[in-house]
C-alpha cells in the first residue's frame, strides 16, 4: 500500500520572512532571513500518513498556496538500515525533506517576486525553471539514467545504511574510498560525516551519526538558527552549517540535490567551486547559484 504525506497549508500564507537591504557593498542582492525562518515548519510537524490508492496522488498543480499539499507516496529505497528503527527514521526524514521540497517549488515559481530570498540567491527570472525542476525532482523521487550499478536503467536515490560490513556488498561500485572509514572521517569540525552521495552511482550512503540528529529544527527556540543582516553581511546566529548539517531533513536534501545535480554540480574541484558559507553562495552568478547545492539549500531552508 502506497501512502501519502498530507500536509495542511489553511494558516501558513506567505510571510515576510526576506526583505530587500540597501547598502554601501557592490553586493545588494542580500536578503534578510529574519528569526521566524523555520517557524512554518510546524507544518510538517503535524503532517500525517493516510493511505494512498494506486490511481495516483494529488497533482502540486491541482492545489493553491492556501490549500493542502500531498507528497507522494512512494517509499523510498533503503538496504541494510537493520537495527531498529533505522529505516523508520530515513522514511521520516525522507518525507519531511519532500513536504520542505513542495513549500519551496511553490515559492520558486514566483521568481523574483518571491519574498524568500530567490532573487538574492539565484538573481534572475531564468532560475525558475532549473530551482522547480530540482525541487520537483526531490518531490517527485525521480528517476536518473548512466548511474552504477546499472548504466541503463532509470534509478532513484537508493539510501544505504552504513557499518563495517557494507563495503563487500557494493564492491560492483567500484568505489575508490571505504565507506565505513568515510563515515568516521572527520569533516570540518568536530563530527564525522552524517552522509554522503557517492558520485556517479544511484547511492546515498547514511553513517551512523546521522541517527544522531534531530529530524528538523524545532518550530520555537531560544535563539535561531535563521541567520540575519548586518552591514549587508549574512550573520549565523548558531552553527554555520545548520541547514545541510545539524539536522536529517538537511542533510538528505543535500545528498539528493547532488544526485540530481550529477555531473553538472559544483563541487571540490570544479570552477567555480562549491561553497557553503551563505555570503560566498549570495555572490555566485545565476548559472553558478542554481549547480550549488547549499545555494538551493538555503532557497529550500528560507521557504521551509
Amino acid at each position: 500500500m502506497k501512502v501519502a504525506i498530507v500536509i495542511a497549508l489553511s494558516a501558513i500564507s506567505p510571510k515576510p520572512y526576506v526583505l530587500a537591504l540597501q547598502g554601501s557593498s557592490s553586493i545588494n542582492l542580500f536578503f534578510l532571513l529574519v528569526h521566524e525562518c523555520l517557524q512554518s515548519l510546524d507544518i510538517v510537524q503535524r503532517a500525517v500518513l493516510t493511505p494512498q490508492n494506486d490511481t495516483g496522488y494529488v497533482d502540486l498543480n491541482d492545489h493553491t498556496e492556501l490549500g493542502d499539499i500531498t507528497i507522494p507516496g512512494e517509499r523510498p529505497a533503503i538496504e541494510h538500515c537493520d537495527l531498529p528503527g533505522q529505516i523508520e527514521s530515513v522514511e521520516r526524514a525522507f518525507f519531511v525533506a519532500q513536504a520542505a521540497a513542495v513549500l519551496a517549488k511553490y515559492d520558486a515559481s514566483r521568481g523574483m517576486q518571491s519574498p524568500f530570498g530567490f532573487k538574492a540567491l539565484f538573481k534572475s527570472q531564468s532560475a525558475i525553471h532549473p530551482v522547480t525542476g530540482k525541487l520537483d525532482n526531490i518531490y517527485q523521487y525521480s528517476s536518473m539514467k548512466g548511474l552504477r550499478p546499472n548504466r541503463k536503467g532509470p534509478t532513484s536515490p537508493r539510501f544505504v545504511c552504513v557499518t563495517q560490513d557494507t563495503a563487500a556488498y557494493y564492491q560492483d561500485l567500484h568505489l575508490r574510498f571505504d565507506l565505513w572509514q568515510r563515515c568516521l572521517r572527520l569533516q570540518p569540525g568536530p563530527r564525522p560525516s552524517q552522509a554522503f552521495y557517492a558520485d556517479g552511482t544511484a547511492y546515498i550512503f547514511i553513517c551512523p551519526s546521522f541517527f544522531d540528529q534531530a529530524v528538523m529544527p524545532p518550530v520555537s527556540r531560544g535563539s535561531s538558527a535563521c541567520p540575519t543582516v548586518v552591514d549587508n553581511r549574512f550573520v549565523i546566529n548558531e552553527d554555520a552549517n545548520v541547514f545541510y548539517k545539524d539536522y536529517q531533513i538537511y542533510t538528505l536534501l543535500y545528498e539528493m540535490l547532488r544526485f540530481y545535480l550529477g555531473r553538472d554540480g559544483l563541487g571540490p574541484n570544479s570552477h567555480p567551486k562549491e561553497v557553503f558559507d551563505w555570503n560566498l553562495s549570495i555572490r555566485y552568478s545565476t548559472p553558478a547559484s542554481i549547480l550549488n547545492s547549499p545555494s538551493i539549500l538555503f532557497y529550500i531552508a528560507s521557504r521551509s
